[in-house]
């Protein structure tokens, strides 16, 4: 018999800034606080939640600091106020989802007797990227009760026992984030982006490609929205072989997806990810999209080739420019690939999605066979 009663569950994270990893962590928080479980959010440093969480869903920044992650574990105070912070929630389950260094936070709570499951965001073959941090996952993993991969793809990468302990769920739409007015009958001419603005992204990509785009339809304006450590640098590319009316980075904005309702394509350039959200809800707004089929195969998962969205293969300039061509012709076959975009919210669907998350972790906790 399962783990029926109520669960505590603890979520741990970098922070609850913009991004699909806090996305979803909302998402599914928010679904199990409103079935009566309790949810402890615990962030490693302090920096404002710009998700709108259930008041019942607590959130516990552990350092007053905005160091990076790797910093953290430099600090021997912190590794001892996330053991005792951990252990005074008496969580039935721990939910680490830190990317780069979850292996370490595993080992970290190492001897609490905790049930541990770490939810795998990215690609596993890229990320963790720093060796020492691939050595913690490939030791301490082992010792983890369950693990939540985004496609099967990132799955494959680990062993038949990791396997086993895990499942596959996909990334839940936010229905609330999606703008609620009609769909546009024409759309504006602009070319959008979302994401970090960091090298798996691979933004210099999308900028190499608009510019041959823009030579053949100069009535287009490209849009970047994100933040993050390459933004010096593609701006600075940008303003030094662009024109400085073809193109504008945004920064980032919770109302992304009120500024993109109408546009007039969504390009992803990235040379890896997990499982895109901000490719699920451009979706789901019905704005044509353009992906690279990049691993762990999250675009993929996401997009039948011109019926619900146009795929390309990785680093491919020229596919991406006539992916961007035809699409601005703006012909029947394109209309209905945005209308069947839409359909991805079935996928998605949030409260389908969030029950998959409660269940998996109750069976962890109950001890329960899992299958991938």
């Amino acid at each position: 018999m399962g783990f029926v009663g109520k669960m505590n569950v603890v979520f741990i994270t970098y922070s609850m800034n913009f991004g699909g990893t806090q996305s979803v962590i909302t998402t599914v928080s928010n679904s199990m606080v409103q079935r009566e479980n309790k949810v402890t959010i615990i962030t490693m440093i302090n920096s404002p939640c710009v998700y709108e969480l259930d008041k019942r869903v607590r959130v516990l920044p552990l350092l007053n600091s905005t160091a990076g992650p790797e910093g953290f574990f430099k600090n021997r105070s912190a590794y001892k106020l996330l053991r005792k912070t951990v252990a005074d929630i008496h969580p039935d389950a721990v939910v680490i989802m830190a990317e780069e260094i979850s292996a370490r936070i595993a080992a970290a709570l190492m001897g609490l007797h905790l049930k541990l499951i770490a939810a795998e965001r990215s690609n596993p073959y890229m990320v963790p990227v720093d060796k020492i941090n691939r050595f913690y996952r490939k030791v301490f993993y082992r010792y983890v009760d369950g693990f939540i991969f985004q496609t099967k793809d990132a799955a494959s990468f680990f062993s038949s026992k990791i396997r086993k302990r895990g499942t596959v769920i996909l990334n839940p739409l936010e229905i609330s984030r999606i703008p609620r007015r009609p769909y546009p009958k024409i759309r504006q001419k602009t070319i959008v982006s979302v994401g970090r603005l960091a090298p798996n992204k691979n933004h210099m990509l999308l900028l190499e490609s608009f510019k041959k785009f823009y030579k053949i339809y100069p009535e287009y304006k490209l849009l970047i929205y994100g933040d993050g450590e390459l933004k010096s640098e593609l701006m600075e590319y940008a303003r030094r072989t662009m024109y400085p009316d073809s193109y504008e980075f945004m920064g980032t904005t919770g109302e992304v997806l009120d500024e993109i309702f109408d546009a007039g394509m969504f390009v992803s350039t990235s040379d890896y990810e997990g499982m895109p959200s901000a490719l699920i809800e451009a979706m789901a707004c019905g704005i044509p999209c353009i992906a690279t089929d990049c691993p762990s195969g999250g675009p993929g998962m996401l997009i039948e080739d011109g019926v619900n969205g146009i795929l390309v293969p990785v680093r491919d300039c020229g596919a991406i420019v006539r992916a961007m061509c035809k699409i601005a012709d703006e012909n029947d076959e394109i209309r209905n690939i945005g209308i069947n975009a839409r359909t991805v919210a079935i996928l998605t669907d949030p409260v389908k999605i969030t029950r998959e998350w409660e269940n998996y972790i109750r069976k962890v906790v109950s001890d329960e066979p899992c299958d991938t």
